[in-house]
């Protein structure tokens, strides 16, 4: 599993202080787990729900490892147990047993979003379906598990020293956005998985990848318009 630290970026938060008493809660209305998780240093936060679930739409910055899956205590294992976890599911359910969980495994700070993304939705809170690869190495089969989706996959293999990748995040948020309901959008970081780079011929950045059906269907380098990766998705 990969440790995605929490920015919840774009937010529409006022830049008032966290309270004392929102500290201490552990059961947070979306907007106050959103204003803890983006002022506490080193923050995780944790979508427990499906990856399914996960990739139609999650909080910026989450990363997703399944509490219904098999896989969970691995997942959660190079997590140390003083990092400040943000725990969130659909509705509360799962998050709820996640938390008891966590907490009788010695993680000793942890919050959970009060209604998981049905009450974050409710709130009109922003979500986004691209997923952002840091961390730990991936492995061919967590690549393989990241394209494993009912609808077109697209890979952004980047590097944050990058200048034409940065100028294409931007087209790639808007599509991440406005087509929501064909593509999900993952981001790997090349510096950071170089393993999966080569294995894939990842041998210039910017280079977008875009796989249907676990299938590679096209491909490009290099810095493109955004009408030329719509294109793709007709």
């Amino acid at each position: 599993m990969r440790v995605v630290v929490f920015a919840l970026l774009g937010v529409f938060l006022s830049h008032c202080s966290t309270s004392n008493s929102q500290t201490d809660q552990e059961l947070l209305a979306p907007k106050e787990f959103a204003e803890l998780a983006v002022n506490t240093e080193d923050a995780v936060l944790l979508d427990v729900r499906t990856l399914g679930e996960f990739e139609g739409g999650h909080i910026e910055g989450a990363v997703n490892v399944d509490w219904t899956g098999s896989e969970f205590a691995e997942g959660i294992a190079e997590i140390d147990k003083s990092t400040p976890l943000f725990v969130y599911c659909l509705s509360g359910g799962r998050s709820s047993a996640a938390v008891k969980y966590l907490k009788e495994n010695g993680y000793t700070s942890v919050k959970e979003l009060d209604g998981g993304m049905m009450a974050w939705r409710k709130a009109s809170m922003p979500e986004t379906t691209e997923t952002e690869i840091k961390g730990a190495e991936m492995s061919t089969a967590d690549f393989q598990a990241l394209i494993e989706s009912d609808k077109y996959v697209l890979v952004d293999f980047h590097a944050e020293w990058c200048a034409p990748c940065k100028k294409l995040k931007p087209i790639l948020d808007e599509i991440a956005s406005e087509y929501s309901d064909k593509v999900v959008i993952v981001r790997i970081d090349v510096d950071q998985n170089p393993t999966i780079s080569n294995q894939l011929n990842v041998n210039g950045i910017p280079d977008l990848k875009l796989y249907k059906d676990r299938k590679l269907v096209w491909e490009t380098k290099g810095l493109v318009e955004k009408s030329v990766i719509t294109e793709q998705l007709k």
